[in-house]
C-alpha cells in the first residue's frame, strides 16, 4: 500500500477535526479562568485569540488596556465564531461600588462582537446576580457588578446575536486566589482557623469542570444555542460541602493535620464590620447552594467529571 494510501483515514481525521474548530476570542485571558480556559481550548484543537492586559506574548495576543475605555481591535473580532468573556474590573469594589467600570468594559466587547457579527457569546457572571435578585438584603458590590454587566452584555448584543450567561459559585484551581486562595494560604502556613463552625453547605465549581462547559457550548450545535438564547446557568461540581469540610480535605491532600477552632458568630461579625471583611465572614459561614446542573445537562450535555475531595489533587503538585 502506499504511503499516501495509509495516510488518508489520518488526514480524513485531521481535515474533519480542522472543520470542527472555531475561532474563539476570549477576554480576560491572562487571568486565573483564562490561562485555564485558553490552554483548554488550544489543546481541543481550537484557534484561540487572547485579549490581555499586559504585554503580548503570543501570536494571538491582543494588548487592551482598559476594555472600559478601549475597543477590541476589529481585527481581533475579525472571524470570530465564540466570544467568551471573562474580563472585570479587578482594581478593588470599593472604588467602584456600582460596577461601572465592569459594566462598561461588557458593553463594549459585546458591542464589538455585535459589529463583527459573532453569532455566540458568553458571559461568565457570578450566581450571586440571581440570590440577590430573590433577596435584596444579600446585595453586595460585587452582586450589583456581576448584575450590571449582565445587563450591559445583553443590551449590546441585542436580538440578533445568540448569548448565554454562566453564573457560577467560587471557581477553583491552580492558582486561585480570592477566599480559596487564601484558605489555602492559611492551611500550608499551619495557621489555626476559626471555622470548626461552618458546617452550611456551599457550592464550588472546578475550573476543569468550567473549561469542559466551555468546551460543550463551543461545540454545541445551533440548535443547542437557539434554544438556550438567553438563558442564565448555575455551573457548579454538584455536592456541595461546607467550608469545614474544604479545609479537611484540603489538608488531607496536602497531608497535613488541620487545626480548626470555634469562635462565636457575634464575635466575628463584629470583627468583620470592623475590617470590612464581612463578605468573607458570611463566605464561612452562610449556605450557598445553586441551581440543579440538569438544565445544562438537557441543554448541552454537561455535567462535571470531578468532584471535591478528588479535584483538588492539583494541590499536590
Amino acid at each position: 500500500m502506499a504511503q499516501s494510501d495509509r495516510a488518508g483515514p489520518a488526514k480524513k481525521a485531521e481535515d474533519r477535526i480542522s472543520e470542527q474548530a472555531k475561532t474563539i476570542l476570549v477576554t480576560g485571558a491572562d487571568g486565573f479562568v483564562g490561562r485555564h480556559l485558553c490552554a483548554a481550548l488550544g489543546a481541543a484543537g481550537h484557534r484561540v485569540r487572547r485579549v490581555v492586559r499586559r504585554t503580548p506574548d503570543r501570536p494571538d495576543d491582543w494588548c487592551v488596556n482598559d476594555l472600559a475605555t478601549d475597543d477590541i481591535p476589529d481585527a481581533a473580532c475579525a472571524g470570530v465564531d465564540v466570544l467568551i468573556h471573562l474580563a472585570a474590573n479587578m482594581k478593588g469594589h470599593s472604588g467602584d461600588p456600582t460596577g461601572t467600570e465592569t459594566a462598561q468594559m461588557a458593553g463594549r466587547v459585546a458591542a464589538s462582537a455585535a459589529r463583527h457579527r459573532v453569532e455566540r457569546s458568553v458571559l461568565l457572571s457570578s450566581v450571586a446576580v440571581r440570590l440577590m435578585a430573590h433577596d435584596e438584603s444579600t446585595a453586595r458590590a460585587y452582586s450589583i457588578e456581576k448584575r450590571e454587566a449582565e445587563n450591559a452584555f445583553s443590551a449590546a448584543l441585542g436580538d440578533a446575536n445568540r448569548r448565554i450567561i454562566l453564573r457560577p459559585p467560587v471557581i477553583y484551581g491552580d492558582g486561585a486566589q480570592g477566599s480559596f486562595g487564601l484558605l489555602l494560604k492559611l492551611i500550608r502556613r499551619g495557621i489555626p482557623l476559626p471555622v470548626r463552625d461552618g458546617t452550611s453547605p456551599r457550592c464550588y465549581l472546578s475550573v476543569s469542570n468550567l473549561c469542559a462547559l466551555m468546551e460543550a457550548l463551543v461545540g454545541a450545535t445551533d440548535a443547542q444555542w437557539d434554544a438556550a438564547n438567553g438563558a442564565a446557568f448555575e455551573p457548579h461540581d454538584g455536592p456541595a460541602v461546607s467550608t469545614r469540610e474544604l479545609a479537611l480535605m484540603m489538608a488531607g491532600t496536602l497531608g497535613r493535620t488541620p487545626r480548626l477552632f470555634s469562635v462565636p458568630r457575634p464575635f466575628l461579625d463584629l470583627a468583620a464590620r470592623a475590617t470590612g471583611k464581612t463578605d468573607q465572614v458570611n463566605a464561612i459561614f452562610e449556605p450557598l447552594i445553586c441551581a440543579e446542573p440538569d438544565a445544562l445537562q438537557n441543554a448541552f450535555g454537561w455535567q462535571p467529571h470531578e468532584h471535591m475531595p478528588h479535584s483538588l489533587r492539583f494541590l499536590r503538585d
